[in-house]
């Protein structure tokens, strides 16, 4: 168990690392692509397909605190009435386990898309979640620490 969570822990710091291009391609639709980016422009920190136990998040916007958005695309083409309920299904279980969602289906971006982001910008405002532009990997690297044991000369040197 304690192998898993720091393996857990290891690819959430990985993820959020990893550069815009890599995180851009993780984007399952040109939908998510359009929100990731207008969000990561403002300065946020976001994070595309999450997994959550055994579900995903389309994009995560995290402040440098504990606060997290899970941000749903839902594509009007993948997202009819049958789909609904289990996105709702979905969504109610996250939310007993703390996640906070907004959501947005891609008919309203493209007909609303001001709109809609001062809407996303509004919900991360309430939650206390602003733009850091760049400084969470700054602090990352800083919190990472590798030891590197060497002996020499029967003494035992950390670097």
């Amino acid at each position: 168990l304690s192998l898993y969570l720091l393996n857990h822990f290891y690819d959430v710091q990985e993820g959020k690392k990893a550069s815009f291009g890599s995180k851009l391609e993780f984007c399952e639709s040109e939908f998510e692509k359009s929100v990731f980016m207008v969000l990561h422009e403002m300065g946020y920190t976001v994070t595309p397909q999450v997994k959550v136990g055994s579900y995903r998040i389309d994009l995560v916007v995290e402040s440098d605190g504990d606060q997290r958005l899970a941000v749903e695309c839902d594509g009007d083409s993948y997202h009819g009435p049958e789909q609904w309920h289990d996105d709702m299904t979905r969504q109610r279980a996250l939310e007993r386990a703390g996640w906070t969602f907004w959501r947005c289906f891609a008919s309203s971006w493209s007909l609303e898309r001001e709109h809609m982001i001062v809407s996303l910008i509004n919900k991360l405002n309430v939650m206390g979640i602003q733009p850091i532009h760049g400084m969470s990997n700054l602090i990352q690297d800083v919190e990472q620490k590798v030891w590197v044991q060497e002996e020499c000369n029967d003494l035992v040197l950390s670097v």
